[in-house]
């Protein structure tokens, strides 16, 4: 029998979105990081179960500590939280791991 090539979930697909402007970008810019950040956020609106949203949320919350973008105790806060998160609901993903640093 042949595989039918499963659909992303719209959370998947916001990941990927946010993870394209996070990664892939090499003009990244604060209005990219905001945008992802958004997406990341929008995606665990849509699944608050999916490690993968957390750990975005968490990275673009890094990127903008690592950008110089903005350095505030909330930005510090949310990243730990969203890191937090990731790593309880997929102690093994390698994305929550890194969420962590």
């Amino acid at each position: 029998p042949a595989k039918v090539a499963s659909t992303p979930s719209p959370a998947a697909e916001l990941v990927a979105k946010a993870r394209a402007l996070l990664d892939d970008d090499p003009l990244m810019t604060r209005a990219s990081v905001q945008l992802a950040e958004q997406l990341g956020l929008q995606a665990i609106v849509k699944d608050q179960t999916n490690a993968e949203a957390y750990a975005v949320a968490a990275w673009a919350n890094f990127r903008f500590l690592e950008a110089n973008y903005e350095d505030t105790p909330q930005r510090r806060a949310d990243l730990r939280n969203h890191a937090e998160k990731a790593r309880l609901l997929a102690p093994d993903s390698v994305s929550s791991e890194l969420a962590i640093f």
